[in-house]
């Protein structure tokens, strides 16, 4: 058993380091450690598919020491943190494609989050947020309130406020479609931070008089 404790304890350590970078921005580096940890994992795979201890079949040798997936979400958050909207998407397209554990509705808020500029901006990668929005429920990822709200924050840094309306108005009106899919009655619902959001977008546009809306929702 302390094989196992030891690679449990490698992979908190990992992810203790990645969240580390994140808070300073250094996202790079935390992709950068995210890659060292998968290829050493590779090379214990390919030893353990030679010769493995008598404890463990081979496919617990080979998966105990890849990066889990809180060591993803932390590497996500650090590209969040930097804005870094090309990393991160293509970070979360590795693992919808399934090279690395299944990703949550967390990594796909934080991917979500890294095309928010940090203050109002035209150049906003609002499209990307409501790609990933459509590509989540695609995929059978039901998206949460947070993750509603990410996409709304997005719209509402872009100016985008009649998109931002239809967003929340997506959310009021349960099992409605989405990119062909329907989402289950009450799986997002939205609250305060939404219409938060949403009132923020149309006060900085033109969308005054759909404030309307929201009094009587």
């Amino acid at each position: 058993m302390a094989a196992v404790v030891r690679n449990r304890s490698s992979l908190w350590t990992l992810s203790q380091v990645l969240v580390a970078l994140g808070r300073s921005t250094r996202w790079t580096e935390a992709i950068l450690e995210l890659e060292r940890a998968v290829a050493a994992a590779d090379a214990s795979r390919s030893t353990a598919s030679r010769q493995v201890a008598p404890m463990f079949t081979k496919a617990q040798a080979a998966e105990l020491a890849y990066p889990d997936l809180v060591c993803y979400n932390a590497t996500l958050s650090a590209c969040r943190s930097a804005s870094a909207w090309q990393a991160s998407s293509l970070l979360l397209h590795r693992l919808v494609q399934g090279h690395g554990p299944a990703p949550d509705q967390v990594s796909f808020s934080i991917a979500m989050g890294a095309t928010c500029p940090k203050r109002p901006s035209a150049e906003g990668r609002w499209q990307l947020a409501i790609a990933m929005l459509e590509d989540m429920v695609r995929w059978r990822f039901w998206p949460t309130t947070a993750v509603y709200n990410t996409a709304i924050t997005a719209l509402e840094r872009a100016g985008r406020w009649q998109a931002a309306l239809a967003l929340l108005r997506h959310m009021d009106e349960e099992g409605e479609n989405c990119g062909g899919v329907r989402i289950p009655p009450g799986a997002a619902r939205p609250d305060l931070l939404s219409f938060n959001a949403t009132i923020a977008a149309c006060s900085s546009g033109s969308g005054s008089t759909s404030l309307i809306y929201l009094d009587v929702v």
